[in-house]
């Protein structure tokens, strides 16, 4: 709530009347005999929240505009300052939702699971300065960051995810609970190209000093928030380019994971796994590490004993005529199968099993990285890169796209040779790349590349489309073209159509 002033009239050499003192203390004392629990307070509290799910309005925190990421704890100078940060900022009306897309965020707010009103979330509310009900509400939002950024998780695959994050709330994990608002503010900060506000590293500063605490126990190991809590700080610091910190954080993280167990932990939790292998996979396109969780693949055999039907032979023909490694090809071959198998359970409004998808996933992931560092220079490494670019589609962060910084300066030099190439007449005896099997994968490439790392700003994307662009296609034709090579249209249909937009109005 905004702070209201009251006026009152003085000439300067009378008294104040009796009236003017009384409106003065009356406004002075406002609130100040307010007790929390009672039936006044509760039907206040009720009000607003009903006024808020009404008009749509997010109570978040509104940024401000100081400070930077840093892993580093604070100091009790500055935890006091962020402290004394107040929550009470004006209220912003949420965008309406663009596309259908996005209606995970116009879905109406709905209690989190298993939270409960009660002394522990009002201390917790009081302690950052926020009532129980805007508490909810912060809550809620990351329910909806969380959905957004796995659209898998909540749309395709069935994951067999019962508990979630309904566990928080008997236990109430306060480092966990400083995580969410992190976590919620640092996005917030970052749809709109801001550094970190107060709240953020306030939030920050006090996740890791209770995060540290817990992990001097020794047993805090045995928590799955505190895998949950880590997961997010190196999500974050990933995101927003802290590498010294993400180092950090990921390395915490697999110490973690090899205290229960290793391997043994991420079979009997699938969704885990899939987030943490989510998150490796960023690691290593965003900072060039190498995978903690994707282990060197002891195998190179087939996910997919069984042959299927639905794989385009002709392209795996062309890639075999390029002189490309076998290696790559099954892979290419098995997400083919892969995102085909899933738009068939999501044309048919049933959800994928987790133990058909997530061991496939997690062998191809893994394969892909491996022969990253084989395929440098080699014909091919443009094709590993971009299926890399593919699957990092699978995890995104609303607001603002990732910046895969590894990932793009690896394509910008193994592409670099398709683009002279591009345009020879496929007539002449032209490179590999320009023979008319491969020129869908070279457009698949483009858009992929375009809808994940660089958009359609680079010089190298737009002279690769003009050498190879279908010049009398709209974009039915060409998303059936890119189904062909592997697509998933729930996630990938909107942000394709515009790229393939902004390609073709350069033209």
């Amino acid at each position: 709530m905004a702070t209201q002033f009251a006026f009152i009239t003085y000439g300067g050499e009378d008294k104040q009347t009796s009236t003017d003192r009384y409106q003065v203390r009356s406004h002075c004392m406002k609130g100040r005999n307010k007790r929390e629990g009672s039936r006044r307070s509760n039907r206040e509290a009720r009000q607003a929240t009903k006024k808020v799910v009404s008009t749509n309005i997010d109570t978040s925190p509104v940024p401000i505009m100081k400070g930077g990421f840093s892993s580093a704890l604070y100091t009790a100078t500055s935890r006091a300052e962020n402290a004394a940060i107040s929550t009470k900022l004006p209220q912003r009306v949420k965008q309406k939702p663009k596309s259908p897309r996005e209606g995970l965020w116009a879905r109406l707010p709905q209690a989190p699971q298993g939270f409960v009103f009660g002394a522990a979330v009002d201390e917790f509310a009081n302690a950052v300065g926020q009532t129980p009900e805007s508490l909810m509400r912060q809550f809620m939002a990351f329910n909806r960051i969380t959905e957004a950024s796995y659209p898998l998780v909540e749309v395709v695959v069935d994951f067999n995810d019962d508990v979630g994050l309904g566990s928080i709330w008997s236990s109430f994990d306060k480092s966990f609970l400083h995580t969410i608002l992190f976590v919620n503010s640092a996005v917030n900060d970052r749809a709109q190209n801001l550094p970190l506000a107060k709240s953020s590293q306030f939030h920050l500063g006090r996740t890791l000093t209770l995060l540290n605490t817990k992990l001097a126990t020794g047993t805090s190991h045995l928590d799955d928030m505190t895998i949950y809590t880590v997961m997010l700080l190196a999500v974050v610091s990933s995101i927003s380019g802290d590498y010294n910190a993400s180092n950090a954080h990921m390395a915490g993280l697999q110490q973690l994971v090899e205290m229960r167990n290793n391997h043994g932990y991420l079979w009997v939790n699938p969704v885990t796994q899939f987030k943490l292998e989510c998150l490796d996979l960023m690691w290593c396109l965003t900072a060039g590490g190498a995978p903690l969780f994707l282990k060197t693949p002891g195998s190179c055999d087939p996910v997919f004993t069984c042959p299927s039907p639905s794989v385009d032979d002709e392209l795996s023909v062309a890639l075999s005529n390029a002189f490309m490694d076998p290696r790559l090809i099954v892979v290419f071959q098995e997400l083919q199968r892969l995102t085909r198998l899933i738009n068939v359970h999501t044309d048919s409004n049933m959800r994928l099993n987790a133990s058909e998808f997530q061991p496939v996933l997690s062998s191809i992931q893994t394969r892909l990285l491996h022969l990253k560092d084989l395929l440098v220079g080699m014909p091919g490494e443009w094709l590993c890169l971009g299926m890399l670019a593919f699957l990092a589609t699978m995890f995104r962060v609303p607001g603002r796209q990732v910046a895969y910084e590894h990932l793009a300066d690896c394509l910008r030099r193994a592409c670099s040779s398709l683009v002279a190439s591009a345009s020879i007449p496929q007539s002449m005896s032209a490179p590999m790349s320009t023979n008319s099997g491969l020129r869908p994968v070279l457009r698949w490439l483009v858009i992929v590349c375009g809808a994940t790392v660089f958009g359609t700003g680079e010089r190298w994307i737009r002279e690769l489309w003009d050498g190879i662009a279908e010049p009398d296609w709209f974009w039915p034709e060409t998303r059936t073209e890119l189904k062909r090579v592997m697509w998933i249209g729930c996630i990938h249909n909107e942000k394709g159509r515009r790229i393939f937009a902004a390609l073709n109005l350069r033209r």
